[in-house]
């Protein structure tokens, strides 16, 4: 739901952060970029990792998800890690950021379990704060 939300809504919300969760959504052309903070898990056997179908679902990879918002932000800049788990493209359109946080669990996390001091609201919310003077929340 949170890509679909970045896909048909991007002018109302700058920021979606989906846990486990993939883009299944198609097609996808957001009017403007949307920061993006996805939390998969390298074992998840609902939403695999690389990709796959385990259900009657086909999901591509996290990091063709991380690629293909990348682009769909217009990326530019390096990929940068933080956390010892996440990877993010910088210098996007409209200021956003892309992010990918592979987390070694079965079936990703809720946000704020299991990741340590890694708050998922917190890191989720920091593109759209950078923001705060966007209309959009």
């Amino acid at each position: 739901m949170c890509y679909r939300l970045a896909c048909e809504a991007p002018d109302v919300f700058a920021a979606v952060a989906p846990v486990s969760g993939a883009t299944v959504f198609s097609p996808c052309k957001p009017s403007i970029p949307v920061s993006v903070i996805a939390y998969r898990g390298l074992s998840d056997p609902l939403v695999p990792y690389n990709g796959g179908m385990p259900l009657q679902w086909y999901f591509q990879g996290a990091k063709a998800d991380f690629t293909q918002w990348s682009m769909l932000d217009q990326c530019m800049g390096p990929v940068t890690m933080s956390h010892s788990i996440c990877q993010t493209k910088t210098q996007c359109g409209g200021s956003s950021d892309v992010t990918l946080c592979s987390v070694n669990k079965r079936g990703g996390c809720r946000a704020g379990r299991g990741l340590g001091d890694l708050s998922a609201p917190h890191v989720a919310l920091r593109p759209a704060l950078a923001r705060k003077a966007d209309q959009r929340v």
